[in-house]
C-alpha cells in the first residue's frame, strides 16, 4: 500500500490503517481483528 498521507474522515492515515487494509484484501489481517473483537466481546 501507499504510504501517502490521505487523511480519511476518522482523521487516520489509511496508508497506516489496519482496519482500512483489513477491508481491503489483507485477510491475515482482517481475520486477526476478527478474533480480537469475538475475545473482547466475551
Amino acid at each position: 500500500m501507499s504510504e501517502e498521507w490521505n487523511l480519511s474522515i476518522c482523521g487516520l492515515n489509511c496508508a497506516k490503517c489496519d482496519i482500512y487494509e483489513a477491508g481491503h484484501g489483507n485477510e491475515e489481517l482482517r481475520n486477526r481483528i476478527i478474533e480480537w473483537f469475538k475475545k473482547e466481546r466475551s
